[in-house]
C-alpha cells in the first residue's frame, strides 16, 4: 500500500510500511520502534533505483509530499484512471482535491504523521476529485520518509475502495433488508445452538413463548417444554448434527404456562463444517389443535351415542321379535281351525302381527346403520345364516303365503355376524313384500374371482330402469307392490359398503327382480 522500500530489491527482512493496516488516521500510530526505522532508512537509502521502478508501477496513486505537505509528483496507473496526467500538479495543492469535508481530516492526519518522526505510518478515507468532477472514496496509507534518502518527503498512495464501499454498502442494505423479513414474520424463527440455548429469535417467537426477548435470549428450549418432552427436543437437536432437516409437531409451554402448539420447521447451520445451530421456523396452530380436539371429542361422544342407540334397538327389536313370532305361528295355527267371525278375528290379528313384524324390520334397519362393522368382524358361513333368517322369516312367508327357494348357498365371509344377518332379513323381508300371492323367493349365491354373489330373487312386478337406477338410492320414492325399497335398500348398500362389498338389482326377462350383494371370499 505505501512504498515497500526495499523488500524485492535487496531481499531485506524489514516489514513494508504499509503492514500496519489501522482503520482510521486517528487510531494509527507507528508501524515500528527506532530499530524498525534504522532498518527502513536502511533500504531507503540503497533503493533509489527500485524507487524509480515503483514509481512507474504503483497501484492507485502515488503522491510523493515534501516535509512541509506541499505538493512534489504523483503518478499511479489510478492518476490515469482518475483522468490526470502521470505527475501532474494540482493547482492550489493536494489538498484542493479533497472533498471539502475531508481537508481537514486530511491535513491533520498528515501533520500527526510527520510530527511522529521517520517511519511512522498512518492509514485514513478520504474523498479524492475526478478530473470530471466527481469525487471517489480511496484508502489513504501515508508514509514518513522526511530525511530518508532518495525520498526525504511523506509518501502517500491512495488505493480506490469506491466499488469496495458500494459492495459493503449493499451487503448492510441486504442485511438490514433480511433482518427487517425475520423481524417481522407472522412466524416465530428460533436459532438453538448444540446446547438449546438461543442463539436468535425474532419478535414473533417471543411473544408466542410469553417472553420479552431480551430474555429469551438468555434461555433455554428446555425451559418450555414438560420434563418428558425434554428427551425428544434432544433427540430433534442430535438429528440436525447429523445433518437432517424435518417437519413436526410440538407442544411448546409458555412463560406463564400455557401451552402452545407449534408446527416446527427445522434445518441444521453448519456452513459446510462442523454443526453450530438448528434453525426453525415455528406456526402457531394451537387454535387449529383445539378445533382438533373439540371435532374428536365430539366424534367420540357420537360414536357412544351411537352405540348406545344402537344396543337399545336391538333389545326393542328382541323383546317386540320373539313374541310377535309366537303371536304369528298361532294366528296361523287358529286360522285352520276356527271359522265365521273367530276366523276374522284371528285374520285380524294375523294382520296387526305381520305390520308389528314390519315394524320391527324397520327397527332393525336402523340399528344396522347405527352400529360399526368392526365392532365384531369375523368368519361367517352364508348358510347357517341363511338358514337363521328364514327360520326367522318363515312366519311373514306363511303369512304373505309366500314360499321359500334355496339353492346351493355357500362360501364364508369376513363380516360383523349381526350386521350380515340383518343385510339378509332385510333383503328377504323386501323380497316377501314384492311377491305376489303363492309367489317364490329363491336364495342362491355364486362365486367369481374371489367374491361371493348372493342373491335375493322374488316373482313381483319387474322394475323398470329409472327404478333400477334409483332402488338403492336414500329417499327414493316408496316402490309399488308392497316392495319396501326406500325404506331398506338404502341402508343394506350402506351395510355392504363398509363391508367391502358391493349391491345391485337385475330383472330377468321371465319377470321378477334379483337383488344381489357382493362380498370377498374369506
Amino acid at each position: 500500500m505505501c512504498i515497500p522500500t526495499c523488500r524485492a530489491a535487496h531481499r531485506c527482512t524489514a516489514a513494508p510500511p504499509c503492514a500496519v493496516n489501522p482503520r482510521a488516521w486517528n487510531r494509527s500510530g507507528p508501524a515500528s520502534g527506532a530499530h524498525e526505522g534504522r532498518r527502513r532508512l536502511c533500504c531507503v537509502e540503497q533503493s533509489a533505483e527500485y524507487y524509480r521502478a515503483l514509481l512507474d508501477r504503483a497501484d492507485g496513486i502515488l503522491t510523493i509530499l515534501n516535509p512541509d505537505l506541499s505538493w512534489r509528483t504523483s503518478t499511479g496507473r489510478g492518476t490515469l484512471e482518475m483522468g490526470y496526467p502521470q505527475g501532474f500538479d494540482p493547482e492550489g495543492g493536494v489538498f484542493s482535491l479533497l472533498h471539502p469535508d475531508d481537508i481537514e481530516q486530511g491535513f491533520a492526519g498528515l501533520q500527526e504523521l510527520v510530527a511522529m518522526g521517520p517511519g511512522a505510518t498512518r492509514v485514513g478515507q478520504v474523498r479524492i476529485r475526478a478530473k470530471s468532477g466527481r469525487y471517489v472514496e480511496f484508502e489513504i496509507h501515508g508514509t514518513n520518509l522526511i530525511g530518508l534518502a532518495p525520498i526525504d518527503g511523506v509518501a502517500v498512495q491512495a488505493i480506490d475502495v469506491s466499488a469496495l464501499r458500494s459492495a459493503e454498502i449493499e451487503l448492510w442494505r441486504s442485511e438490514e433488508r433480511y433482518r427487517e423479513l425475520v423481524e417481522n414474520m407472522m412466524n416465530g424463527v428460533w436459532i438453538i445452538g448444540p446446547d438449546g440455548r438461543t442463539v436468535f429469535a425474532n419478535p414473533r417467537m417471543a411473544t408466542m413463548l410469553d417472553t420479552p426477548l431480551h430474555d429469551l435470549l438468555e434461555r433455554s428450549v428446555y425451559d418450555y417444554v414438560d420434563d418428558e418432552q425434554k428427551n425428544v427436543i434432544a433427540q430433534y437437536l442430535a438429528r440436525r448434527q447429523a445433518g437432517l432437516s424435518e417437519t413436526y409437531e410440538l407442544c411448546l409451554r409458555s412463560a406463564n404456562g400455557v401451552p402452545v402448539w407449534v408446527l416446527v420447521s427445522t434445518t441444521p447451520l453448519a456452513a459446510d463444517g462442523p454443526f453450530r445451530a438448528s434453525a426453525s421456523v415455528l406456526t402457531d396452530i394451537t387454535a387449529l389443535k383445539r378445533v382438533e380436539f373439540e371435532l374428536d371429542n365430539a366424534r367420540q361422544r357420537a360414536e357412544e351415542s351411537s352405540r348406545a342407540k344402537g344396543a337399545l334397538l336391538f333389545r326393542m327389536s328382541h323383546e317386540f321379535r320373539t313374541p310377535l313370532n309366537a303371536v304369528m305361528g298361532f294366528a296361523q295355527l287358529l286360522e285352520r281351525l276356527v271359522d265365521g267371525a273367530a276366523a276374522d278375528y284371528v285374520q285380524r290379528i294375523a294382520k296387526a302381527g305381520t305390520r308389528l313384524v314390519a315394524l320391527v324390520g324397520d327397527l332393525d334397519a336402523l340399528r344396522l346403520n347405527e352400529v360399526s362393522p368392526a365392532s365384531s368382524m369375523g368368519l361367517v358361513t352364508l348358510a347357517a345364516s341363511t338358514e337363521q333368517v328364514l327360520a326367522k322369516m318363515l312366519p311373514a312367508a306363511r303369512h304373505a303365503d309366500v314360499t321359500f327357494l334355496t339353492g346351493e348357498v355357500h362360501g364364508r365371509v369376513t363380516a360383523d355376524p349381526v350386521r350380515l344377518e340383518q343385510v339378509l332379513t332385510n333383503l328377504v323381508t323386501n323380497a316377501i313384500g314384492a311377491s305376489p300371492v303363492g309367489g317364490v323367493v329363491t336364495i342362491s349365491t355364486s362365486v367369481n374371482d374371489g367374491r361371493v354373489r348372493y342373491s335375493v330373487a322374488d316373482q313381483g312386478r319387474s322394475l323398470t330402469v329409472a327404478e333400477q337406477e334409483r332402488a338403492f338410492e336414500p329417499f327414493a320414492d316408496p316402490a309399488v307392490d308392497g316392495r319396501r325399497s326406500s325404506v331398506l335398500l338404502p341402508l343394506i348398500r350402506s351395510a355392504v359398503a363398509t363391508l367391502g362389498g358391493a349391491t345391485g338389482v337385475e330383472c330377468p326377462p321371465t319377470g321378477g327382480s334379483v337383488l344381489w350383494f357382493e362380498l370377498p371370499l374369506a
